[in-house]
């Protein structure tokens, strides 16, 4: 035996065992985790920053055209399947 070298190694050893044997083994759960792309969220996001182009004193033009373009793009997530995910 190599005394504290080989109570590592059986550790070590345990451990791996233990994980395989658990793999598989998680409980699964019904909520779901956000992940901050979700449709409503990206859509408000979009909103929120065409409401601030609105407000823009600069380039207002482009701004108008860059705020009704969010706002297009806000609808399409909403009223769409994008990234939904399947049953």
């Amino acid at each position: 035996m190599n005394g504290l070298a080989w109570c590592a190694q059986a550790v070590m050893q345990a451990a791996v065992e233990m994980n395989e044997a658990a793999t598989g083994s998680a409980v699964a759960t019904a909520v779901e985790e956000e992940s901050g792309f979700e449709h409503e969220r990206v859509a408000t996001h979009l909103t929120t920053a065409a409401e601030a182009l609105d407000r823009a004193t600069v380039a207002e033009e482009a701004c108008r055209a860059t705020a009704a373009r969010l706002r297009e793009l806000a609808a399409e997530v909403r009223g769409s399947a994008w990234g939904r995910r399947q049953p």
